[in-house]
């Protein structure tokens, strides 16, 4: 029987990641905001990776490719469920920091002096909208109730829509005007911190 950490209730085998693989942002800046499933990053070092109340969309959903990318690969049941807890718990942060205003550093990382006219059709557009299917994905996965071939077939669900939503999120989606920035319907943005 594996030894569990009496703060988190999990093995610190499967969780203990080298510190400089701890931060997502750390990673993400050296891989230029998007994850690398090439990269040489383990689960156990993605399951390193702490989800901290800092972390900002963009880091959080990189994390959660991360562990998509992982669960996608994984055949071990125990492995399977720490990766699903950990995505599970990385969407519901996500989805609190969705709700609060951009950060300024992103607001200037997502401007653009003019944005298309329309936008392309495309299944859920909306930041919160796709992060709420991939949760109620991930719930229905976490029950291990679904034969294999329906775990794997909403797991490449999972994946699509979770890559989906990480390049809705690192779109260009402000521009900067005179008076400030402005979002897609030329109402005004007021930076976070």
């Amino acid at each position: 029987m594996a030894i569990e950490d009496v703060n988190t209730g999990q093995n610190p085998a499967i969780t203990r990641a080298p510190p400089e693989l701890r931060s997502a942002s750390k990673y993400l800046n050296a891989v230029g905001g998007k994850y690398d499933p090439g990269s040489g990053f383990s689960k156990q070092a993605v399951l390193g990776i702490a989800v901290t109340k800092e972390m900002d969309f963009i880091e959080l959903a990189a994390l959660s490719e991360m562990l998509v990318c992982e669960l996608i690969e994984c055949s071990n049941p125990v492995a399977r469920l720490a990766l699903l807890g950990k995505l599970s718990a990385t969407l519901e942060r996500l989805h609190a920091v969705l709700l609060a205003p951009v950060p300024a550093h992103r607001l200037e990382q997502l401007s653009a002096t003019s944005l298309p006219i329309e936008e392309p059709f495309c299944i859920g557009s909306d930041a919160l909208m796709l992060t709420n299917y991939c949760q109620h994905l991930v719930r229905v996965l976490l029950t291990g109730i679904l034969p294999p071939v329906d775990q794997q077939g909403l797991t490449g669900l999972t994946f699509d829509l979770l890559h989906h939503l990480g390049e809705v999120l690192r779109t260009p989606s402000f521009t900067r005007t005179a008076e400030g920035y402005r979002d897609r319907g030329g109402g005004i943005v007021e930076p976070g911190i």
